[in-house]
């Protein structure tokens, strides 16, 4: 996930997600994103749930795949990071009402579509 000490293009911060989260955790403290996939177990279908971003670490962190953006550890499910899917943490909603989000995830990993 890292190349030359920067963050691949695949995963991205938006500019107001930043603004959001400085907000909320303490300076003193490390700054770690995990991007969320829920199993969902059923036995009729495929099971698969949009991604969720959640503020502080994982609790199983040899099941994600880490990456650094500045000062911002960023915890990718190895499954979704071996997509190489285009992923961008945005900020979502209004007033009292916002959260993150993940844009440009697919499910079953299909490739962005061409330009």
């Amino acid at each position: 996930m890292l190349e030359g000490g920067r963050l691949l293009p695949h995963v991205s911060v938006s500019p107001s997600a930043r603004q959001y989260l400085a907000t909320r955790w303490p300076l003193a403290t490390g700054r770690h994103l995990t991007i969320h996939v829920a199993e969902l177990k059923v036995p009729c279908c495929i099971p698969f749930s949009p991604p969720e971003v959640r503020v502080g670490a994982p609790e199983s962190p040899g099941d994600y795949t880490a990456a650094v953006d500045g000062d911002i550890t960023i915890h990718i499910p190895k499954h979704l990071a071996a997509h190489q899917q285009a992923l961008h943490i945005v900020l979502q909603g209004f007033g009292p009402f916002r959260s993150l989000a993940v844009e440009g995830w697919r499910p079953f990993g299909a490739a962005d579509p061409p330009e």
